[in-house]
């Protein structure tokens, strides 16, 4: 048992030396937590406990079966919903020229071969472009092909 502790213990300085700090912290909340077994028990509608793989799906299915069907087959009537969207006024060049500042250098994915120190360096030509393509799709309300 105790070169179990001095190995994790070294394990997790390693970690912290490395700055490996996912595992750093993993090994420190293991060791004081210490082992916590998992528990495959669950309680039926009548209150008695199941610990048998295929009873507790079972009582698990049962448990939704009832939270999702709420109507019973019964025939629900529809309504027609009118609701007010709020007007939001299409985005300026300016809220797109601060949005494009914001992104961070090496954050944004690869689109396309375009990245964020692409965009940014595209300045105000880019931005405009980037502007009427916005709002295209912002009248439209659809993505063009």
């Amino acid at each position: 048992m105790q070169e179990y502790l001095t190995q994790k213990i070294q394990e997790i300085e390693e970690n912290g030396k490395t700055n490996n700090i996912r595992n750093l912290y993993k090994g420190v909340n293991s060791l004081r937590k210490g082992y916590q077994p998992r528990l495959g028990i669950i309680r039926n509608e009548r209150g008695d406990l199941q610990d048998e793989p295929t009873k507790i799906v079972d009582v698990w299915k049962s448990n939704f079966d009832k939270l999702l069907n709420v109507h019973n087959g019964e025939e629900t009537e529809e309504f027609e919903i009118h609701t007010a969207e709020p007007w939001i006024p299409e985005p300026s060049e300016i809220e797109i020229e601060m949005s494009v500042k914001k992104l961070k250098n090496f954050k944004l994915p690869i689109i396309d071969n375009i990245t964020a120190e692409l965009i940014k360096a595209g300045g105000t030509a880019l931005i405009k472009e980037l502007h009427k393509v916005i709002s295209a799709i912002w009248r439209k309300e659809e993505l063009p092909k």
